[in-house]
């Protein structure tokens, strides 16, 4: 794995930020947020889960960037948008936050590949590029964080069927459009906070609001 790490420190501003957005009463509370980690560049994904139960979660929100950038302003940015602006979900309110954890996924080792199976479950995360049509231009694109496929009980071959309807493909998915697939795997450094723990992080950290 690379020298970058997800933390708490990382999950507890995404918090910070989503709070002010949406008008929590602990906004009022707390001073601006100071973020307490470097501003080092990386390609990110911001996760939003609703707490069902101590093991069960539910999908709120998820989106990032393969660009490295700033974490400060690509934390900020993508905690915010993930929250509030992803199109398969309602905006997040102020109602639903005591509900919610945050998910911050820090990818690394990329590593372009010449099958599409070669990747592990559990370990890879996967981009793609492929034709949306045979014989067309590798212009559709999809992603799976690596804990996707896992959570989902699929195969590799079940994953890129999901991946690739996920990202528009409608035909049959038969070996030569699987063997035209271009495929990428990655790692994520993968840090999770729910929003009591945000709370106490709070508390512990004075310095952080």
């Amino acid at each position: 794995m690379a020298e970058i790490a997800a933390g708490p420190e990382h999950c507890a501003y995404c918090f910070s930020v989503l709070v002010k957005a949406v008008g929590h009463p602990l906004s009022h509370e707390r001073a601006d947020t100071t973020p307490g980690f470097a501003d080092v560049a990386s390609p990110l994904f911001v996760t939003w889960n609703t707490q069902l139960s101590a093991d069960a979660v539910r999908l709120r929100g998820c989106i990032g960037t393969f660009e490295p950038l700033p974490l400060r302003r690509a934390l900020a940015e993508y905690a915010a948008t993930a929250a509030l602006r992803d199109p398969r979900f309602p905006p997040v309110t102020a109602s639903e936050l005591a509900s919610l954890q945050c998910g911050v996924s820090l990818l690394v080792n990329f590593s372009p590949r010449e099958r599409w199976d070669d990747w592990t479950i559990g370990v890879h995360g996967i981009r793609i590029r492929f034709a949306l049509s045979p014989g067309g231009p590798l212009s559709g694109t999809a992603t799976f964080l690596p804990e996707v496929a896992a959570e989902q009980g699929w195969t590799r071959f079940e994953t890129l069927e999901h991946l690739l309807r996920k990202g528009g493909y409608h035909g049959p998915i038969t070996a030569a459009v699987l063997d035209a697939v271009e495929l990428t795997r990655y790692e994520s450094s993968k840090a999770t906070m729910a929003f009591r723990d945000y709370e106490a992080y709070l508390k512990a950290h004075p310095e952080a609001s």
